[in-house]
């Protein structure tokens, strides 16, 4: 059986053709989400303050999550320019 084998392998041809390769893949931008993805619901559970086993459920839209985490930084950097005693006011 091994002959055979020896045999196979030294009478298959060295220049063997070889497969053309792959066409490259383009992928899209992850910063760029599809429109469809933007109106996506997307659910976090948060735990509720003063407990240890307390928790809910708040759901919104990727929009809308976007949206409240803009507005909250905007706030937090309205805040801390106003009690920076470097800033004018």
């Amino acid at each position: 059986m091994i002959l055979f084998a020896l045999a196979l392998l030294a009478s298959s041809p060295t220049d063997a053709p070889v497969a053309p390769a792959p066409a490259p893949v383009v992928a899209t931008p992850a910063s760029a989400p599809h429109v469809d993805d933007m109106d996506k619901m997307v659910c976090h559970v948060d735990p509720e303050t003063g407990t240890r086993l307390g928790t809910h459920k708040v759901c919104h839209t990727k929009r809308e999550w976007i949206q409240n985490q803009t507005e909250q930084a905007s706030y937090l950097d309205q805040q801390t320019a106003m009690s920076h005693p470097l800033t004018p006011h």
